[in-house]
C-alpha cells in the first residue's frame, strides 16, 4: 500500500483527506512512498523516513493501531504525512500548518500507550537527602559525578 491508496482507504471510512490528496498529487514521490505496518512498535504510533537529500523513504504505523480504530490511524497517518512534506520542520512551524491544512489536530503525542503494550517501568526510590530525608524517586540510578540539591537546601543526596 503507498500513501495515495491510504487517502483512498481513509476517504472510503469517511474521513475528510481532499486537502491531502490534492497535495499529494502535486507531488507523485509522496504518493508512491510506501506505507508499511511495522509489528514491532511498542511506544510510537508511526514514523516518517526520508533520505538526508529529503526524498521520502516510507510511512511506518504501529500495526496495532487498526486495534483502536480509523480514528487512530488516521489522526497518526495525517501526522507523519506532514512530517514527509516538512523534512527538516520536525513539529516546527511548516508541520503545524500542513497539520492544520490536512484537518488533524497539531500534537506531537498520542495516548495509545496501553493498546500498543508499552508499560513504562515503575519509579523507584533513586536517592535519599541525609539532612531532612526527603526520598527522591525515578527510573535510574543517580549519575555518580553530578552533584544534586535536596529542596532543604542540602547537597548532600545519598544514592539508593
Amino acid at each position: 500500500m503507498n500513501v495515495t491508496d491510504m487517502l483512498k482507504k481513509l476517504e472510503e471510512h469517511g474521513f475528510n483527506v481532499r486537502n491531502a490528496q490534492a497535495d499529494v498529487l502535486g507531488d507523485p514521490e509522496i504518493g508512491r512512498c510506501p506505507v508499511i505496518m511495522n509489528a514491532h512498535y511498542r511506544r510510537k504510533a508511526g514514523q516518517a523516513n526520508w533520505t538526508r537529500a529529503g526524498s521520502p523513504i516510507n510511512i511506518q504505523l504501529a500495526r496495532k493501531l487498526w486495534l483502536i480504530g480509523w480514528d487512530a490511524v488516521h489522526k497518526t497517518f495525517i501526522h507523519e504525512l506532514a512530517h514527509l512534506f516538512a523534512t527538516d520542520d520536525g513539529h516546527g512551524r511548516r508541520w503545524h500548518e500542513l497539520c492544520e491544512h490536512f484537518g488533524a489536530k497539531q500534537g506531537q503525542y498520542h495516548n495509545y500507550s496501553t493498546v500498543l503494550g508499552y508499560k513504562p517501568r515503575p519509579l523507584k526510590i533513586v536517592g535519599v537527602c541525609v539532612d531532612c530525608g526527603r526520598k527522591y524517586s525515578g527510573r535510574r540510578r543517580l549519575n555518580k559525578t553530578w552533584t544534586y540539591t535536596c529542596q532543604c537546601g542540602s547537597k548532600d543526596i545519598q544514592r539508593a
